[in-house]
């Protein structure tokens, strides 16, 4: 399990906006769907990891001499991510959460960043940049689109733009490992591409087709929109080996 999924899976608390701070002004009434509400509590939970995985980046990233720009991104990325975690809480609380309040990270505690080669930390950042963390950002925008609430379909809009900067990252480190250690690199990357999932690793099954006009896709449409995100990451992933001199593979 990856650093990123433990922190996932071990946070108990949630962080709130400051007083007085409106995520967005919404207009229409709120609904009483927990299971919406549930969702977008899961969507904050996902962004609360996002901003431990960034910061440990960073660290990893200057112990392999990495560019100062890749650095800078990762700590505006989870300066993103503290924003976008909040919102989904907002949209939690609206959709009948309940109070949410502030709680400690365990799976922080103790934590050592460890020495990573730069093939895996090219595969990291392949997997849950390239590819779920660009699913993420398409899930926004599909929902930007389809908003009821003017208000929440910029939200939305916002977010996914912030989310598409974050791919772009992702993909510059990528090249980055790739052209400073090809010969480790590019096998492990060949190796994460032909083992993407088939489907998102998310429970799908309390996400129905009327959720849309509240800016979320329902399960079908998100498993068509992974197969397209999965099936673009797995060409990027290929252009940049291309881009590096790798020979493409041959079929058997």
């Amino acid at each position: 399990m990856s650093f990123y999924q433990r922190c996932r899976e071990a946070w108990t608390g949630i962080w709130s906006l400051p007083a007085g701070e409106a995520t967005v002004e919404l207009t229409a009434p709120a609904t009483t769907d927990g299971a919406l509400g549930r969702a977008w509590l899961r969507d904050g939970i996902v962004d609360l990891a996002s901003i431990a995985a960034f910061s440990r980046l960073s660290m990893q990233l200057m112990r392999h001499g990495a560019p100062p720009h890749l650095i800078e991104g990762c700590h505006r990325a989870a300066l993103d991510e503290v924003r976008h975690a909040q919102h989904c809480f907002a949209l939690a609380r609206r959709h009948g959460t309940g109070t949410i309040e502030a709680g400690v990270f365990p799976a922080l505690d103790g934590t050592r960043v460890p020495r990573i080669s730069k093939a895996d930390l090219a595969v990291d950042s392949f997997v849950e940049g390239g590819l779920w963390e660009s699913f993420a950002a398409t899930l926004h925008a599909a929902g930007a689109r389809a908003a009821e609430e003017p208000e929440l379909a910029a939200l939305l809009a916002q977010i996914s733009t912030a989310e598409r900067a974050h791919v772009e990252l992702a993909w510059d480190i990528v090249a980055w490992s790739l052209s400073s250690d090809t010969d480790s690199v590019a096998p492990k990357l060949r190796a994460a591409a032909a083992k993407l999932p088939l489907e998102p690793d998310i429970d799908m099954r309390h996400a129905p087709d009327s959720w849309l006009r509240h800016g979320r896709p329902g399960a079908s449409a998100q498993r068509e929109l992974f197969t397209k995100v999965r099936e673009t990451a797995r060409r990027r992933v290929e252009q940049i080996l291309r881009s590096q001199g790798v020979p493409a593979e041959r079929s058997a």
